[in-house]
């Protein structure tokens, strides 16, 4: 039997059309695997808050996976903004968005030089951590249940 080479085989993705095939594909690997939780998902859960100037000061990204996870990709306050619960309320917004759509957890990465301390005060645990990564830093990843 001839050996394939695979190197030759291997393309740069050059669409969004190529991505989708890839995601959509592994999506339905997933679900043949572990059957979804909530009725509906990939909703996006993003919300910006801007001052009187329409300038924004901070911000959210999140999505609700079909298993019923809140996956926080992004939360921004500006410096000058923070320890104002800017940050508190984007996130509870998100956790409650997400409870409402049958989320059972939410979950999250941060840096240390980040807000690990913040998620920690609003009930995160760390479950994981890249120790050294960055060099000279860790990278930890929380949790919190939504429900109890």
């Amino acid at each position: 039997m001839k050996q394939v080479n695979f190197e030759s085989l291997i393309e740069e993705c050059s669409s969004y059309k190529d991505l989708d095939v890839i995601v959509k594909s592994l999506g339905a690997f997933n679900l043949s695997k572990a059957p979804q939780t909530v009725q509906k998902y990939w909703i996006k859960f993003n919300y910006k808050v801007s001052n009187n100037s329409d300038e924004i000061i901070g911000g959210i990204m999140s999505m609700l996976s079909p298993w019923g996870g809140v996956h926080v990709n992004s939360l921004w306050v500006s410096k000058n903004q923070r320890k104002k619960g800017i940050g508190a309320r984007l996130l509870k917004k998100v956790e409650q968005e997400g409870i409402s759509k049958g989320a059972t957890i939410c979950f999250l990465e941060t840096f240390d030089f980040q807000a690990k301390g913040f998620y920690e005060k609003m009930g995160y645990k760390v479950f994981g951590t890249f120790k050294d990564y960055p060099k000279g830093h860790n990278l930890n990843y929380l949790f919190k249940n939504l429900v109890e």
